[in-house]
């Protein structure tokens, strides 16, 4: 029972996880594009950039969050989980989420000189792009753990590693 559960959470996060992962990568993507056609400035890669960074983590943290009270939800509750995240634990996680992307403020400095420097053919940059994306993962089980320990902190769960050959805790 618990793998099957396990298992739903995993296509839950996947599928939240696919969908902004590509649109991270595709809006990088398209203000590269603009840096080198001169229709995006510097700061506006950056700004733009740092913006779909953040509102995708902010998804990201929201669903896992969304998941883990439907989880938790019993049949007399009266507050929702769209309700608890409109209020001040939903601003939380919008802290989280800007939190996380301020993290990535270097990287995309980084890239931007990359990219000024003519390293190569956007198409080189492309794997760069999915790494971006690829941080909405690690906010979603953010939302999924924070919410689960906040509702029950004696509990535990499942970790999911990301590697086949994961640390020895």
């Amino acid at each position: 029972r618990r793998i099957v559960k396990s298992d739903e959470r995993i296509a839950a996060r996947d599928s939240v996880v696919e969908a902004s992962s590509a649109r991270v990568a595709a809006e990088l993507g398209r203000l590269a594009n603009g840096l080198r056609t001169g229709s995006v400035s510097h700061m506006d890669f950056l700004d733009a950039g740092a913006r779909v960074i953040q509102e995708e983590l902010r998804l990201g943290l929201l669903a896992g969050a969304r998941l883990a009270l439907g989880k938790m939800q019993k049949a007399d509750d009266t507050y929702t989980p769209d309700a608890i995240l409109a209020g001040p634990y939903g601003d939380f996680l919008d802290a989280q989420a800007s939190n996380l992307a301020d993290t990535q403020s270097g990287f995309l400095q980084g890239l931007l000189q990359d990219l000024l420097g003519g390293l190569g053919a956007l198409s080189v940059f492309r794997s760069r792009f999915d790494l971006y994306g690829a941080n909405v993962r690690s906010a979603f089980e953010r939302g999924f753990g924070l919410t689960s320990f906040a509702q029950n902190p004696d509990g535990w769960m499942i970790w999911h590693t990301t590697s086949a050959r994961p640390c020895k805790l």
